[in-house]
């Protein structure tokens, strides 16, 4: 979705009804140190990062939030990243269905919880490549599948993707008692 022309002032507004300029992380150098370990002492249990990350997710966009879980994973010396994305796997793709939903010009798109999650973990994936790295080398981080990626391209595809589930559910519970 990287060629996506939606920017985050739309999904900001949306959300919020306000604008605002993004406030992107830094790019990352792989080469650098792990300056987060000079400033803070290095724990066992990430309460740190978790800290970090539930105070971002009140004030930073989920784009920002994925590149923060990024430069958490490279420069802190996170030690249970998997943790740390299934407690915070909500914000980190807050906005993925928003931009689907807009890319499409369909307010009644329909993505289910595993798509918005592999999708959230491909695009961290991306961040991740940028660095020349890649979460398929963390132990036990969560499984995403960039075949299945959802393509919003193929607008038969994105029009399959567009029935109101619940909807269909009670048609058919409906039609099923008659």
């Amino acid at each position: 979705m990287d060629d996506v022309d939606i920017n985050d002032d739309d999904y900001l507004s949306q959300i919020s009804g306000t604008d605002s300029e993004d406030d992107d992380v830094n790019d990352l150098n792989p080469e650098v140190p792990r300056i987060c370990d000079l400033e803070v002492s290095h724990t066992k249990d990430d309460s740190e990062w978790d800290d970090a990350m539930e105070e971002a997710s009140h004030w930073q966009l989920p784009k920002s939030l994925r590149q923060l879980f990024v430069t958490l994973i490279l420069l802190c010396g996170v030690t249970y990243p998997d943790k740390l994305f299934e407690k915070h796997q909500k914000h980190l793709g807050d906005d993925i269905l928003f931009r689907y939903r807009k890319k499409n010009n369909n307010e009644n798109l329909q993505l289910t919880e595993e798509q918005i999650r592999n999708e959230t973990l491909c695009e961290i994936e991306q961040i991740m490549a940028e660095k020349g790295l890649s979460l398929t080398n963390i132990p036990d981080f969560p499984k995403f599948d960039m075949s299945s990626r959802i393509s919003t391209e193929n607008k038969l595809i994105a029009e399959e993707l567009d029935y109101d589930c619940n909807e269909l559910r009670k048609e058919y519970e409906i039609l099923k008692t008659e």
